[in-house]
């Protein structure tokens, strides 16, 4: 465009007819135009200003004076634009669409995203802000892949306690994947059964719990929570213990490892023996948890039927020789003191996901032989001490 102050600067006409300039200098502001048959002139712009408006509506100079569709919805007063019944933006590429930039030097934050639900009624349990990732199906249809929200769990000045949540889709449905409060963080509310990993740059599950069983594993490559146990944890024998409990004083007695029933009650631990440097294995055997108690039966007698033997095993290298029980055979004098059942067999999944057999072992507490192995020996010396009697009186005859 030229300005009206460079006219005087024109001092000879175009060839060939050409255009037709102004004689004299236009006012200052003012634009030049032409009428369309290679006249030129000055005019002025016509319509109103941001500055110049009285409520500081955005308006535009075409169409009707001083007007715009739905300029009430959308102010400006200097510092803040405001925008009502929401705005879209739309681009055909992949470059961001909103880009919110602060020039500040200093060390605060900065800039703010502030999602401000102005409510002149609040109320506990009301929702909040609401970010949502919506994207298309493949039937065209919008659909919200995930969201995170907040909500109102106490609005009382001074008190005010907030909720955030995180949902994904699946299968069709929101599902709320995690939950926080000012009290607790929690996963799989709700209760579906999604597994929860922490991987770490060796091991792809250190941490895992699988959502369908509730069971645990750690330190693992892949989910072993196929296994009959709920915690299981994965170790190199050689480099570390699987697991050790350390005491941070002197205590007498400390649980290292606590049994309990469901009401809660203890049936057995490990602990330290007083302040000794050594530990108890113990199991409850308290008198007024027993009933039926009886001191006069046969102990020789089935302590005979017991059969020590030695072997090795079939998995140790050495090939060392062993002393000890088979457990079907201890289980037929001692029951209690055997666990599980004589050539039992479980499945189990490997991890290729494939099903397989392997032998369910019986195992043996020989501490519960102990008290068969006493009232033996007691036997034993009774008859011994018979017998000492009766020599003894044979010999003084």
């Amino acid at each position: 465009m030229t300005r009206a102050k460079d006219i005087s600067k024109i001092t000879t006409a175009p060839a060939m007819g050409g255009l037709t300039y102004p004689t004299s200098d236009g006012s200052n502001g003012q634009f030049v135009k032409t009428n369309g048959s290679g006249t030129l002139s000055f005019g002025t712009a016509t319509g109103t200003t941001i500055n110049n408006n009285a409520d500081n509506r955005i308006i535009t100079g075409s169409g009707t004076a001083n007007t715009l569709e739905g300029e009430a919805n959308l102010t400006f007063d200097g510092t803040t634009l405001g925008l009502a019944g929401g705005m879209t933006i739309t681009t055909a590429d992949n470059n961001p669409q909103l880009t919110l930039i602060s020039t500040d030097a200093d060390g605060n934050e900065g800039p703010v995203l502030n999602l401000y639900r102005n409510s002149a009624s609040p109320a506990d349990g009301d929702n909040g802000s609401r970010i949502k990732f919506t994207g298309k199906n493949d039937a065209g249809q919008d659909v919200e892949y995930a969201r995170l929200r907040y909500n109102i769990l106490d609005m009382t000045d001074g008190t005010e306690d907030g909720q955030a949540d995180f949902s994904l889709m699946k299968a069709g449905s929101l599902v709320n994947i995690f939950n926080a409060t000012p009290l607790e963080f929690t996963f799989n509310e709700g209760g579906d059964h999604n597994n929860f990993r922490i991987e770490n740059n060796t091991k792809t599950h250190q941490l895992f719990m699988n959502g369908s069983n509730g069971r645990f594993v750690m330190n693992a490559e892949s989910d072993e929570t196929t296994q009959s146990s709920h915690f299981t944890i994965l170790f190199a024998s050689a480099s570390y213990s699987a697991f050790a409990g350390r005491m941070t004083d002197n205590g007498s007695g400390a649980g290292f490892l606590v049994c309990r029933k469901s009401d809660g009650s203890t049936i057995g631990q490990v602990a330290r023996n007083t302040t000794q440097d050594a530990v108890h294995f113990l199991t409850t055997s308290d008198y007024r948890l027993k009933e039926n108690v009886n001191y006069t039966f046969d102990a020789t007698t089935r302590l005979m039927q017991l059969k020590p033997c030695r072997f090795n095993w079939i998995n140790d290298e050495s090939n060392a020789t062993v002393d000890g029980f088979l457990a079907h055979e201890v289980q037929q004098v001692v029951p209690n003191a055997v666990n599980g059942n004589k050539d039992d067999m479980e499945t189990y999944e490997d991890q290729d996901g494939n099903e397989q057999t392997r032998i369910k072992p019986q195992s043996v507490d020989r501490g519960d032989i102990v008290p068969l192995l006493t009232k033996a020996l007691q036997e034993q010396q009774a008859t011994i001490e018979a017998l000492t009697a009766r020599i003894t009186a044979l010999e003084d005859a």
